[in-house]
């Protein structure tokens, strides 16, 4: 799928940055974008805002519908605290 090429990703995380960096407050209240009607990955989006949010020293708030989803988001958080932005940017480029 297009949404894994890191073109692709580089439009998302510009986008994502670009949002949060204009935003005055220093926490971000997010959820799945385009994870509806546009098939997107959540975990994938999931780690784009993250990675934009922390770039712009921002705190991410994210929620969403699907509780077993949040779940699994919940602990890739815990997972991703010990990286830096540099190393998530890997990971995701990884993907």
């Amino acid at each position: 799928s297009i949404q894994y090429s890191k073109e692709h990703m580089n439009r998302e995380i510009h986008k994502a940055s670009i949002g949060f960096a204009a935003c005055n407050s220093e926490t971000i209240i997010t959820g799945n974008w385009g994870c509806g009607a546009f098939h997107g990955d959540p975990v994938l989006k999931f780690l784009i805002q993250l990675y934009a949010a922390s770039i712009n020293h921002k705190k991410l708030i994210f929620c969403g519908y699907n509780q077993s989803m949040l779940k699994k988001l919940s602990e890739i958080y815990q997972h991703m605290t010990e990286y830096n932005s540099d190393d998530l940017l890997e990971h995701l480029y990884s993907f």
